[in-house]
């Protein structure tokens, strides 16, 4: 009783499952008759499915094929792909022989017609399927080559080369055994050729980086070049104004001294001139006391005595009116000489200036410590050719006698200015010990003063300009070079860093070095920047002082 309540069990559930499955395949063709395009393609896939878990294997060609065509006409090769595997499915499973060759052929088929890199799960499928229907066929080499393929799809170890399979098998697992040989060394020098590949791309990367550094150093190197040419051409000038007006000076006080010394010898002459005519008068006058008598004694004396007078009147008076034009002549000399000593120290330091007039030259220096000081305006360039050279030339001279008149207020010593750079230096050519201090006190009055005057122009609508300042403390040398447009100039590795420090400066700063800054930090606060690569220096530590 048991057993056959068991088996109506399983009649029941079947007959209601095959009842589901009828129900879906009449559901899914009223689907398919009343869509279109990719829609009604899928529809007759499921409908191709659903025939074939029915196990109406023949009648679901029908859809896959018609849903092959669908998408082949509509260049859908994923979804053509998809139709032929269940073509093949269904005319493998369909029991006749044609039938099964001919769904490995749809199978195939469906394999080379997925596109590249789509669809993985349907090829996996394809492949598995076609290595069962080969071991079904005996045909192992066949199996050998799918299962292959499978584990290469999926990333598995390569299958064994089956044994045994006959003579033509042996010759043909033989040539397959040196391809996979073959293939293995190709893959090792395909490998080796990667790396080199990527060897080769690191050196062209590594090239190409150096190649825009060596670019862009380029570039700074001829802004450079052309900054340089500018202060040199506007120096060149203003030396030879200097040269003109020092030539001029020098003329001068050689005609004043040539006029002085033609006066005295004229007022010597004049002396001799009036010698002369006292002995001939005295002379006359003892040849008339020979002469005459007594009783014209009185007489020729009164007119001696008259004569003498006279001639001592005018003699006195042409020496006072001589001494008084010598005494103007010297007075101008003096004046000229004193001038000519003011042009001397503005070119020259004081103590430097006195050796070079006491011994004809004065000997270069070396200073332990020195602090050196940069400025440079920024965009000069671009408002030197948006202004007219003179009020160019005048605006610079309004802010380098402000800068003299700052770093003099401070003893600071001004080494020059380069077109738009101005340097000075602190601990020279007398030495100080507070004179990293003082440096840092004039560069945030020069700042301020700068600012100032941003603020002015900028709410007038005038060009305005912005500086860079760089500082750096260390050794340097001193000394006055050249025989001719005497200059006093400082040398060293102080001065180009100090240099550098003013070029990595942002626009309104004070740029300084750490050693600077371990000297004043016990009155002065500073901003660390970390370390940054200076042109031809390398990493410096640097700071921005704040005020």
């Amino acid at each position: 009783m048991k057993k056959y309540s068991f088996t109506f069990l399983l009649f029941i559930a079947f007959s209601i499952f095959s009842f589901g499955q009828s129900t879906k395949i009449e559901t899914q063709e009223k689907i398919v008759e009343r869509s279109n395009g990719s829609e009604k393609i899928y529809a007759l896939i499921r409908l191709s499915e659903y025939l074939m878990r029915e196990g109406a294997h023949k009648k679901a060609i029908k859809p896959a094929k018609e849903a092959k065509k669908l998408a082949i006409s509509s260049n859908r090769k994923e979804l053509a792909a998809i139709a032929l595997n269940r073509e093949g499915k269904a005319s493998y499973s369909s029991g006749i022989f044609r039938g099964r060759k001919k769904g490995e052929n749809l199978l195939k088929e469906s394999l080379s017609m997925l596109p590249k890199g789509k669809n993985r799960n349907l090829k996996i499928e394809n492949l598995e399927l076609l290595e069962k229907y080969a071991r079904l066929r005996g045909n192992a080499m066949d199996a050998y080559e799918y299962e292959k393929e499978l584990a290469i799809l999926k990333g598995l170890s390569m299958p064994k080369i089956p044994q045994n399979t006959g003579g033509r098998f042996n010759k043909k697992r033989k040539m397959i055994e040196e391809i996979s040989e073959e293939k293995e060394e190709l893959t090792e020098e395909k490998e080796e050729l990667k790396e080199e590949k990527e060897e080769l791309a690191e050196s062209l990367k590594t090239i190409k980086e150096e190649t825009k550094l060596l670019r862009t150093q380029r570039k700074r190197l001829d802004q450079a070049i052309n900054k340089q040419r500018e202060r040199i051409s506007t120096l060149s000038k203003y030396q030879l104004e200097q040269e003109v007006e020092l030539m001029e000076k020098a003329r001068l006080l050689d005609s004043l001294e040539f006029v002085r010394v033609l006066d005295s010898f004229k007022l010597k002459q004049q002396m001799v001139v009036l010698k002369e005519q006292n002995m001939e008068l005295r002379e006359q006058s003892m040849k008339i006391d020979l002469q005459k008598s007594q009783r014209n004694f009185w007489g020729v004396l009164s007119a001696l005595g008259l004569l003498i007078g006279i001639s001592l009147w005018a003699r006195n008076r042409s020496i006072k009116k001589h001494s008084e034009q010598l005494e103007e002549k010297n007075e101008i000399i003096a004046k000229e000489q004193e001038r000519s000593e003011e042009l001397l120290l503005n070119i020259l330091p004081q103590k430097v200036a006195e050796e070079l007039k006491e011994n004809g030259i004065a000997k270069a220096r070396k200073y332990d410590l020195a602090t050196v000081l940069f400025t440079d305006f920024v965009g000069f360039s671009k408002s030197a050719s948006e202004m007219a050279p003179e009020v160019l030339v005048y605006e610079l001279d309004f802010y380098f006698k402000k800068f003299d008149e700052i770093i003099t207020k401070y003893g600071l010593e001004k080494i020059k200015t380069i077109g738009d750079s101005y340097m000075c230096a602190g601990g020279l050519p007398n030495r100080s010990s507070t004179h990293p201090f003082k440096v840092m006190s004039a560069a945030i009055e020069i700042q301020k003063f700068i600012n100032q005057m941003k603020d002015h122009k900028k709410a007038k609508g005038k060009v305005f300009f912005e500086a860079r300042i760089g500082i750096h403390s260390g050794p340097i040398v001193a000394g006055v070079v050249g025989k001719k447009k005497y200059a006093y100039d400082i040398w060293g590795n102080t001065v180009n860093i100090a240099s550098r420090l003013e070029n990595a400066c942002e626009p309104g700063q004070i740029n300084i070095s750490k050693k600077t800054y371990d000297l004043v930090k016990s009155k002065f606060r500073a901003e660390s920047r970390g370390k940054i690569n200076a042109k031809n220096i390398g990493e410096i530590e640097m700071f921005y002082l704040k005020g």
